[in-house]
């Protein structure tokens, strides 16, 4: 059940949403008590938020507990206050999802952007967002539904639509159009008087941004010419970035024979030996293999919808092996969190794995030095 953390201090709109959400959601709601007081030197920011949390004891850290447990925040836009703002920030610190709505009043957007830093999503009304939350509720492993991605998807329609409205719809000459509108942005920079400062002004900052724009919209159009969906060609994007690919080098383990009753190697993550059963995860409804019990998963490549739905369930993971990634990725940094034996980079060896086959995974130290063995007359696995 997904944990939801309502913000504020005003009673109706929160009475009204546990009444008619409550045997859907866990519901947590801040107290006084678990708020600091205006006078400790909390400051809506980001900056600032981090050196209050810097400078108190674990006493005061822990009054935050509620915000660490919530899967998603609610707040009323209209509602704003001290502490609405600090527990806001601070659950954009720790990466959660926020909706915002807007009740009862009209007022001007601009004033609703005190939260646009850590607000996914924006209901014009109470009545819109129950309705989304009653859809939400009843999605299979909800809690693994990310805002950013509902954005996204909209984003994609909108997209599509325009898309449709164009002549050309090659992707070659689509990528013209991009290669131009790059080439026309690069020139801000090379005349930006503060790195060149014998170049000539060229446009305005409010030209830039528009030139800015003007780029998204047509890489956008272009991954669409290519056939490529929004959601998936980001996501990729930010967990390359995050991984960092680029700067690290993929680690060379030496070749080497198998051993008898060995299946394979490959790259250690996380140390670790235990026995168990595989489940195989290609897709997301394989990963309802891992609720039927404690099991060992073998992944041929990250896919970050299936590894969400994995997470989900990390409780039944007794270790992972991954045919893709590096001891740098967010499967192994997990397991490393967790505790549990994981290898990566091993992709003969997931191909060679089949379901509910007993298996030992042996993981140490060394990056090679890690053995996946068939056992053949297995014990009780309970």
């Amino acid at each position: 059940m997904w944990i939801i953390y309502l913000c504020g201090r005003e009673a109706s709109w929160r009475t009204r949403l546990k009444r008619e959400l409550g045997g859907k959601y866990s519901i947590l709601e801040a107290d006084e008590k678990d708020m600091p007081s205006e006078t400790e030197g909390f400051a809506p920011s980001i900056s600032s938020l981090d050196q209050y949390l810097g400078s108190h004891d674990q006493t005061v850290l822990s009054r935050l507990t509620k915000i660490e447990k919530a899967d998603l925040l609610v707040a009323n836009a209209t509602e704003p206050s001290f502490e609405i703002a600090f527990q806001l920030f601070y659950g954009a610190l720790l990466l959660k999802p926020i909706l915002l709505f807007v009740e009862d009043k009209e007022i001007p957007r601009r004033e609703l952007l005190f939260a646009s830093p850590v607000a996914n999503m924006v209901f014009p009304s109470l009545d819109e967002l129950l309705t989304f939350l009653r859809e939400m509720s009843v999605l299979p492993q909800a809690r693994k539904i990310f805002i950013r991605n509902i954005f996204f998807d909209a984003l994609q329609k909108e997209i599509n639509e325009i898309f449709t409205r164009e002549d050309r719809k090659d992707a070659l000459f689509r990528s013209a159009i991009l290669t131009t509108q790059i080439g026309q942005l690069s020139h801000y920079l090379t005349h930006d008087r503060a790195i060149n400062p014998g170049a000539r002004s060229v446009g305005s900052r409010a030209d830039e941004e528009a030139q800015m724009g003007d780029c998204i919209v047509q890489l956008m159009i272009y991954s669409i010419s290519r056939g490529f969906n929004i959601v998936d060609i980001y996501s990729i994007g930010i967990r390359r970035m995050g991984e960092a690919v680029w700067r690290s080098k993929q680690p060379e383990i030496p070749i080497r024979e198998l051993r008898p009753e060995e299946i394979g190697y490959g790259v250690s993550a996380s140390i670790g030996d235990v026995t168990g059963k595989v489940a195989l995860i290609k897709s997301i409804e394989d990963a309802g293999k891992i609720s039927e019990g404690p099991c060992i998963i073998a992944m041929p490549e990250y896919q970050k919808a299936i590894w969400e739905e994995v997470v989900a369930r990390i409780e039944n993971v007794k270790g992972l092996i991954a045919g893709t990634g590096s001891p740098n990725s967010h499967p192994a940094i997990v397991c490393r969190e967790l505790k549990k034996p994981c290898i990566v980079g091993a992709k003969e060896t997931v191909a060679r794995l089949k379901d509910n086959e007993v298996i030992r995974m042996i993981v140490g130290a060394q990056i090679d030095e890690n053995t996946v063995l068939r056992v053949k007359s297995p014990r009780s696995l309970s």
